[in-house]
């Protein structure tokens, strides 16, 4: 995402411009800017829950957030998820009892 500069003689404007896509350039590099929000995941309690992200890599990490009940969730470590190899498309995820979360995955 590029700022878009307006062009001026002024030359308080012309710094504060400098200055404002100075801070956001770390911001636009930063790992975690390439990640996905998806919501509204409802998750089976005790089974795969194989969630397609657009990332089109394997994540790195995930978060999970918004969870609507008291449950533990997980990334189980089987080579496999329902006797399918796990690719860059999916994350696996299993519950402890059936919730609905929001997943950031990078």
């Amino acid at each position: 995402m590029a700022l878009k500069r307006i062009l001026t003689q002024d030359k308080n404007i012309q710094l504060v411009q400098d200055n404002i896509e100075e801070a956001l350039i770390p911001l636009q590099s930063s790992p975690m800017a390439n990640g996905v929000l998806i919501k509204g995941v409802t998750l089976v309690a005790l089974q795969d829950n194989l969630i397609r992200h657009t990332l089109g890599r394997f994540p790195q990490i995930f978060f999970i957030g918004n969870l609507d009940s008291n449950a533990t969730v997980w990334n189980p470590t089987s080579a496999s998820i329902n006797n399918q190899k796990s690719n860059s498309s999916v994350i696996n995820l299993r519950c402890s009892s059936a919730c609905t979360i929001a997943l950031w995955v990078n």
